[in-house]
């Protein structure tokens, strides 16, 4: 834990490991010392009880047992579901929470070694695009395994931020979970973004981005996905096909909110460059940043770019 004093007052920085399976930051600016304890529990506090609903990979959270039938989804899920069904809609199926069958595909095939074969891929797809989706009143769980990584990460943060900002008096605050950024307060700040072609994560960030009472979140297939025999496939999948698509090293997103941010980003990385342009374009208060797989760099118009590097 970093704790100092500025012109503004107290200021700690904290993290915390294993939270969200990533490292969950916590920094706040505050008048007195007491106030930055009493937030960064109540951060962690919410984050923690979050997680255990949204946890795709513990098969004891809310969200594992409503797909087995066990129990009514909480109003926590039932936010996130529907929020994630807008932008199954608005994205024509590009984000689409049922597609964690395809990647349990790829997941399989790194197993065997060897890629999933056209027809598995579109045997999969179809299911995916005839599936009855969760609705009220009931909700009945979905005919496949859903994951709601790609909006309860960002959502989790947001109400995490929420959480520490009413629970101590705050100059302002920043939560950050492996990326996916919150600031508030009435001073911008100067946020990195690494540079994904780089071979190591401590080095000078590519690009220095000014974000003031909003949301960053970066997603890309540059450093994750599948190992397959002599080949590198990206996690990034198009719901649509099946099929990891690369046409991004990193997209990063600056939106009102996480949730926003962290699901845009999932969409445009799947996008083409005009395409993805013009999808965020189309959003109010979203911007967005493009780093292609030869380091070219593409904004969208009022990007928050302050320069490239620090």
């Amino acid at each position: 834990m970093d704790r100092r004093i500025d012109q503004m007052g107290w200021v700690q920085r904290s993290r915390h490991l294993g939270v969200l399976g990533t490292v969950v930051e916590v920094s706040s600016v505050a008048a007195d010392e007491s106030s930055h304890d009493i937030a960064n529990a109540a951060v962690l506090s919410e984050v923690e009880r979050l997680q255990r609903v949204f946890d795709v990979f513990d098969e004891r959270s809310e969200l594992r047992c409503w797909e087995r039938g066990e129990v009514t989804p909480s109003t926590d899920l039932v936010r996130v579901l529907m929020l994630a069904e807008r932008w199954r809609v608005r994205s024509r199926g590009v984000f689409d929470p049922a597609s964690a069958s395809l990647t349990r595909a790829w997941d399989a095939g790194t197993a065997r070694g060897a890629i999933p074969t056209d027809e598995e891929l579109n045997r999969i797809v179809q299911t995916i695009a005839a599936l009855e989706r969760p609705a009220p009143p009931a909700w009945h769980p979905p005919a496949v395994p859903y994951s709601l990584n790609a909006i309860a990460k960002g959502w989790i943060v947001d109400r995490a931020v929420e959480a520490g900002w009413g629970a101590a008096d705050l100059e302002a605050v920043i939560v950050n979970a492996g990326g996916d950024l919150v600031h508030w307060g009435p001073s911008a700040v100067r946020v990195g973004i690494e540079d994904p072609l780089a071979p190591y994560d401590n080095v000078a960030p590519l690009l220095t981005v000014a974000l003031q009472d909003a949301a960053l979140a970066t997603s890309g297939g540059a450093r994750r996905g599948w190992q397959i025999g002599e080949t590198w496939y990206s996690h990034v999948l198009d719901a649509r096909t099946g099929r990891p698509v690369d046409h991004h090293a990193s997209v990063s997103i600056v939106a009102p909110d996480a949730a926003t941010a962290d699901v845009v980003a999932t969409i445009v990385a799947v996008l083409r460059s005009e395409e993805a342009l013009r999808f965020v374009d189309d959003l109010e208060e979203v911007r967005c940043c493009l780093v292609s797989s030869s380091g070219d760099v593409v904004w969208s118009e009022g990007s928050p770019v302050l320069s490239g590097g620090s």
